[in-house]
């Protein structure tokens, strides 16, 4: 997160993560996440990168409910995340 861009999100600090995408029907969009939300903290902890996002969550039980702070439209709100178990990776297919 650069300066510039928490500035165009209203945000203060310059940290956190934009959501860029949702999986339709995943954890992120049955917790109401929308692309271009700001993820500021998961479980009350400031969030300063995606990776730092990514292992938070992925050291989680699935199941479990994190409350995550975001920013959308320039105000934070909070949302419940039940944990899901991340789906293993696809063999990419080999175009011909």
């Amino acid at each position: 997160m650069t300066p510039e861009l928490a500035a165009s999100f209203g945000l203060q600090v310059a940290r956190g993560v934009v959501i860029s995408g949702v999986v339709p029907d995943g954890p992120a969009d049955r917790a109401g996440l929308r692309p271009g939300d700001v993820l500021l903290e998961v479980d009350e902890r400031p969030i300063l990168d995606a990776r730092a996002a990514m292992s938070d969550i992925a050291a989680i039980q699935p199941g479990a409910t994190l409350p995550l702070t975001v920013v959308r439209s320039g105000d934070p709100i909070t949302v419940k995340l039940e944990v899901g178990e991340r789906p293993l990776p696809q063999p990419r297919r080999q175009e011909r």
